[in-house]
């Protein structure tokens, strides 16, 4: 899908300031009937849970977010409609008003557009080393002349693919701004578009390019008409915090979430002045401290801290900075002792010995074995060559006390589609 070029091309211009690449790629990423996939499956998530803390997607009019009364508008009216004719809907209900729409996480509604990035990013990170925390892929898509919440900096470095029509995009170096102190309202850039444009340099793509910029580079969306368009942006966020890290390991999460709301109803009043933690464990509090010894059990046990921080990045590096898939992860077939096994990306294949056992990351799961420990790491290492190999053979080459660890793995990998599974 990529150029061959492209991989090397965009580590070579890593945090070294927006670049465009063109006919980086040998076709479209994503189309328009891609686009309405993708609005499809944010529509079923909004009508399930119209108030969602945080909404499958974000609708503007007139760069300002779009008022409830106007959001059901912006929804497909069926599977049959097509980009053409919802965009068509879209201006004849609002002639007057641009429309802009995000959609975060679209990768979820098709993951075709993850894996085709897989390869690339797995390049790039060889390079510029993994990052942090997970990609983050989002559609930006609309008829807005600039983007609707103006000239910005993000967290993360920025990949962008155009779908749907052509993307402009405007930039500035981050001292043009950070220069202009009379210009930040509250810490945030109130800066007019049309008096700065002549100073930022202006990119263009079309579904055959990419465009790169970093967390650097002050930008926004620019277009001298009204014609749609959508855009697929990768954040990369290659740096992150310790609390982000943290916040990110799966027994923390679990632990400190509460059963029911969030809110504890008050606390006791001391009587004499003086609280103790007896009296706290016995008031309102007493879920608190459940959860909180439960945290603290996962923290301090055994290996634990090992064992969960090689989860977490053999998570991330496996899947090329993605994380566990968000779709649901392919079936194994019941004939697979039968099928040839194959790793397109070695680099979705990690492992690692931990605990008193052998961790395997693929694709963006984790896996730990604490049996036949040698067998699943050679078996791992082997499959990493590329080479097909019958699921059977690679089975019956290990010792017989390994075979049914082996098989276990081997179900696993292709249930994380790490290793595809064809008829021999």
């Amino acid at each position: 899908m990529f150029a061959p070029n492209f991989a090397e091309s965009l580590a070579a211009q890593w945090n070294r300031g927006p670049r465009l690449f063109r006919n980086a790629l040998l076709t479209p990423l994503f189309d328009g009937a891609d686009f309405m996939t993708v609005m499809q499956g944010a529509a079923k998530e909004y009508i399930a849970d119209p108030n969602a803390r945080v909404p499958p997607a974000r609708v503007f009019l007139k760069s300002e977010i779009a008022p409830p009364a106007q959001r059901p508008h912006f929804l497909p009216r069926g599977a049959a409609e097509t980009c053409e004719q919802y965009v068509a809907r879209l201006v004849r209900t609002f002639p007057n008003d641009p429309v802009g729409i995000v959609v975060d996480n679209c990768e979820k509604f098709v993951p075709a557009m993850r894996d085709a990035l897989v390869p690339v990013l797995h390049h790039l990170f060889a390079t510029a080393s993994y990052p942090a925390r997970r990609n983050h892929l989002c559609i930006y898509a609309g008829n807005y002349r600039s983007t609707p919440f103006g000239i910005h900096r993000d967290e993360c470095h920025v990949v962008m693919l155009c779908g749907v029509g052509r993307k402009s995009m405007a930039f500035w170096p981050r001292e043009y701004f950070d220069s202009r102190k009379e210009l930040f309202v509250g810490g945030k850039l109130r800066a007019r578009v049309q008096e700065h444009l002549a100073d930022a340099t202006v990119l263009e793509i079309g579904p055959l390019d990419a465009l790169y910029w970093s967390s650097e580079d002050w930008h926004v969306a620019v277009s001298e008409t009204d014609e749609f368009q959508a855009a697929l942006s990768v954040g990369i966020y290659h740096h992150g915090t310790s609390a982000e890290l943290i916040s990110a390991l799966d027994f923390v999460a679990s632990s400190t979430r509460p059963p029911g709301h969030l809110d504890v109803q008050g606390l006791p009043v001391p009587s004499n002045g003086t609280l103790t933690t007896e009296t706290l464990r016995r008031s309102q509090l007493t879920g608190f401290y459940d959860r909180w010894e439960q945290l603290r059990a996962g923290v301090l046990a055994a290996g634990e801290d090992d064992y969960r921080a090689l989860d977490f990045a053999l998570r991330l590096m496996s899947s090329a900075g993605y994380g566990r898939l968000r779709t649901a992860p392919p079936e194994v077939p019941a004939d697979v002792a039968g099928r040839m096994l194959h790793c397109a990306i070695p680099e979705s294949l990690v492992v690692s010995r931990v605990r008193g056992g052998v961790m395997v990351g693929a694709n963006g799961s984790a896996f730990f074995y604490d049996r036949a420990v040698a067998a699943v790491e050679s078996v791992v290492l082997m499959l990493r060559d590329r080479t097909p190999r019958l699921f059977s053979d690679v089975v019956a080459g290990v010792e017989a006390s390994a075979a049914d660890t082996v098989t276990t793995l081997l179900r696993d990998l292709v249930g994380s589609a790490a290793v595809s599974a064809t008829p021999a």
